[in-house]
């Protein structure tokens, strides 16, 4: 059989074929052409396998791309999808889980979120005497004198944060021992419950007589207009039908009064008809409620002010009814100046004064600090604004400063922040910011750099103000109670070495 090679367009056998055969020495002159042939052949197959590779680098390039492309859409889908679902959700109410540092954008130098005593270095708090707070356990703790007054709520046990307040006096006696200075046609039976403070402290009052009956105790005040508050601890019930009441009186000029009924069962305090106080609250503390009631003195000659308890006032926690059988357990009661109670303050058989807090930082001491510039960001709620509470930077004089305040004494209702900047005892800037509610979390941030502030509270419009900027600034004041009268929780404070802008703060706010 005969074996013929086709290269180049040219045939080549195995026989003896006078034309194409490698047989008979045909080779002789036909193996170096066929070679030639074949060779040609081949390059002619290579250039056609490369031209084959290109394509399909190209079509793989081409592949790549649109796949390149088609993950590219994915993505931006992906994302506008996570958009809409943060809008969806900001419409909704929903906050996104994105720290406040994340959104500044830069790293703090300073970043306290009270949630614990190793939050607050040794020596920053400094003017405290020591209070009473509630724990995370749900009972009222003593914190001594410079340590952290971590607080929170008793009923849910969530974070309230670092408490701040005011020097405050509590002028009722025997403050939990109703047998004592208090007086009153009432049965007392001491130490019947566990109190607050998980001491068997806790006495039951009982009425069961003609009138209204009450224990009452009465101590000597100035002629004045000042706001005073009065408050007690009362044990919650189930399925009670007699409620008790309580009432603050100014007496030795024209008489006024405050007073109302609380509903053991639900928490709801109504005030008397006719008394009315100046103010209300309840405090849902796990077994007690802590009510409160504020009244203003008339300056007719009105120096002793009462406090009374009535064991048995009501049958609907509204109306006052007279001749009432009932009891009530009661613990902790105060009376002091403010329009809203300050922590707990226990007496035996004299007044007693708890120092207002002072909380400060050598900024020298904190690596990075620039007094050129920077952004404070505070996350604060308090319970009532009397009077302007500070967190900013100073000399440690009052000379220069620069304070986040906030407080009805600055225009709002009931309370509102602004920015004050004093530069070499002058001050330069008082800005009104925005109004703000009390009994709920604010975050408010402040910036400053060049002469050049902002302030912006809650995510709303940024307020600003272009003044000289203070020299020799060096401390951080986290709290001055010195200058407030009511109770505010520090939750967090963060400072950032450089002044962020305006779209920045209210991204951090938000």
């Amino acid at each position: 059989m005969t074996t013929t090679v086709n290269a180049n367009g040219n045939a080549y056998t195995d026989d003896s074929d006078p034309n194409t055969g490698m047989g008979n020495y045909g080779w002789r002159k036909r193996l170096l052409p066929m070679l030639s042939d074949v060779m040609v052949d081949v390059g002619a197959k290579l250039l056609n396998i490369t031209g084959i590779q290109t394509d399909v680098t190209s079509r793989q390039a081409s592949a790549s791309t649109a796949a390149n492309t088609a993950s590219t859409a994915a993505n931006t889908a992906t994302q506008q999808a996570a958009i809409a679902v943060a809008a969806a959700n900001t419409a909704a109410g929903i906050m996104q889980s994105v720290d406040v540092v994340d959104r500044a954008g830069i790293p703090p130098i300073i970043d306290f979120p009270f949630s614990g005593q190793a939050a607050v270095p040794a020596g920053v708090i400094t003017g405290s005497s020591g209070k009473w707070v509630w724990a995370q356990n749900g009972l009222l703790t003593y914190v001594p004198a410079g340590s952290a007054p971590i607080e929170y709520d008793p009923a849910t046990g969530a974070l309230r944060g670092l408490v701040v307040e005011g020097a405050r006096t509590n002028l009722l006696l025997r403050w939990s021992d109703f047998t004592t200075v208090w007086g009153g046609a009432v049965t007392v039976t001491p130490d019947t419950n566990v109190a607050p403070d998980g001491s068997v402290t806790a006495d039951t009052l009982t009425a069961t007589g003609a009138g209204f009956l009450s224990r009452q105790q009465t101590v000597t005040v100035a002629n004045d207009t000042a706001i005073r508050v009065a408050s007690a601890w009362f044990r919650k019930t189930t399925g009670a039908t007699v409620f008790p009441g309580f009432q603050i009186l100014y007496a030795g000029g024209v008489l006024k009064v405050g007073s109302g009924t609380l509903n053991t069962n639900t928490g709801i305090f109504t005030p008397r008809p006719g008394e009315p106080p100046a103010g209300i609250g309840v405090e849902d503390c796990g077994a007690y409620w802590r009510v409160w009631v504020s009244l203003a003195n008339n300056a007719t000659g009105s120096v002793n002010c009462s406090v009374s308890i009535y064991p048995g006032a009501s049958t609907d926690g509204v109306t006052w009814v007279a001749g009432m059988t009932g009891s009530a357990v009661v613990w902790g009661a105060m009376l002091e100046a403010g329009s809203a109670p300050s922590s707990a303050i226990p007496t035996t058989t004299a007044p007693v004064t708890r120092a207002a807090d002072v909380m400060t930082i050598q900024l020298s001491s904190i690596p990075g600090w620039n007094s050129a510039e920077g952004t404070i960001y505070v996350e604060q709620q308090w319970d009532d604004m009397p009077q302007s509470a500070n967190i900013g930077v100073d000399d440690g004089s009052g000379a220069n400063v620069i304070y986040l305040r906030t407080g009805s004494a600055l225009g709002g209702s009931p309370g509102s922040a602004d920015m004050l900047v004093n530069v070499a005892g002058v001050e330069v800037l008082d800005s009104s910011g925005p109004t703000l509610a009390n009994g709920v979390t604010h975050r408010q941030a402040m910036a400053f750099g060049a002469g050049s502030y902002a302030l912006c509270a809650d995510g709303g419009a940024v307020t600003t103000a272009a003044v000289a900027m203070p020299s020799g600034l060096s401390r951080l004041l986290l709290a001055d109670g010195s200058q407030y009268l009511g109770r505010r929780w520090v939750k967090r404070v963060v400072v950032l070495p450089r002044r962020r802008p305006s779209p920045t703060l209210q991204l951090m706010t938000a």
